[in-house]
């Protein structure tokens, strides 16, 4: 296994995705498709995040009317749900939920993982039903999971590799990387509180 090091800042997106390549090709035949699924990955909880973001709405209440009665039996009309029609963005997010679990999966296939943990791991998988902060809090677990596995393996560490493997924050961590007047402007959306 070769060692890249450290990545200079100033390599460019085209350069960060041939080291990147450059590592997974480095490895065992068998070990590349899991490598190349789990930077797919990254990619996909980055395009869930971006449509939370944009406001797709998830929760036990909005789920099932998305699903309609399909949990008991009774599907709607596909592509409808209760309240009428999906948006494009619901339909973008349920696309990107089921990209981000195969590639997920096909991350952790062979990987060295209790089924206690297998079992866990696969609970946290984004979900129409669970809330949004827990999908965003149940990704970063996922992504960090997997960056721990790959990094060791690849020789690579990730976060100089921004352009190219999307970095996951924590809402924290993320309101901590604001300045005072972006951190106002929240608290005055009302969507941050003071302690």
């Amino acid at each position: 296994m070769a060692t890249y090091g450290t990545i200079s800042s100033t390599v460019s997106e085209q350069q960060q995705t041939e080291i990147l390549r450059g590592a997974i090709q480095d490895l065992p035949v068998g070990q590349q498709e899991g490598a190349f699924a789990a930077i797919a990955a990254f990619k996909n909880a980055d395009d869930i995040l971006a449509l939370l973001d944009v406001g797709v709405q998830t929760g036990p209440l909005v789920g099932f009317a998305r699903a309609g009665f399909a949990p008991f039996g009774f599907p709607l009309i596909p592509g409808t749900k209760i309240r009428g029609l999906t948006t494009e963005q619901e339909n973008l997010f349920d696309a990107a939920t089921v990209l981000f679990t195969a590639n997920f999966i096909k991350a952790i296939s062979g990987a060295q993982v209790s089924d206690k943990e297998r079992q866990f791991l696969m609970g946290a998988l984004p979900s129409e039903f669970n809330q949004e902060q827990v999908n965003r809090d149940n990704l970063k677990q996922l992504t960090d999971f997997l960056k721990n596995k790959y990094e060791t393996q690849l020789g690579l560490d990730f976060s100089q590799l921004g352009s190219v493997i999307p970095q996951q924050q924590t809402v924290e961590e993320t309101i901590e990387g604001l300045s005072p007047e972006q951190r106002q402007e929240l608290i005055d959306l009302n969507l941050i509180r003071v302690n």
